[in-house]
């Protein structure tokens, strides 16, 4: 069950990944042209945000699955 939902939820979270990334490159080096003293912006900054945010995704479905499976569905059905 957890599977199931998590790989719907992890590919919509890699295409939201895959869009954000080259973007926030865009971005990030724009904004660090205009300072004296630069860096320069490596591919593990990106893959450790990108780890992270998955991580933190495959969390709260693991969570709210977990809340879902352990739900009596007779209360659920004694309310409606």
């Amino acid at each position: 069950m957890i599977r199931l939902l998590s790989s719907d939820f992890t590919k919509m979270v890699l295409i939201a990944i895959i869009i954000a990334v080259p973007f926030s490159v865009w971005i990030l080096r724009g904004w660090l042209d205009n300072f004296a003293y630069r860096i320069e912006l490596s591919w593990i900054y990106f893959a450790g945000a990108a780890l992270i945010t998955l991580l933190v995704a495959w969390t709260t479905v693991g969570l709210q699955t977990l809340k879902a499976v352990k739900l009596n569905p007779v209360n659920c059905l004694r309310d409606e």
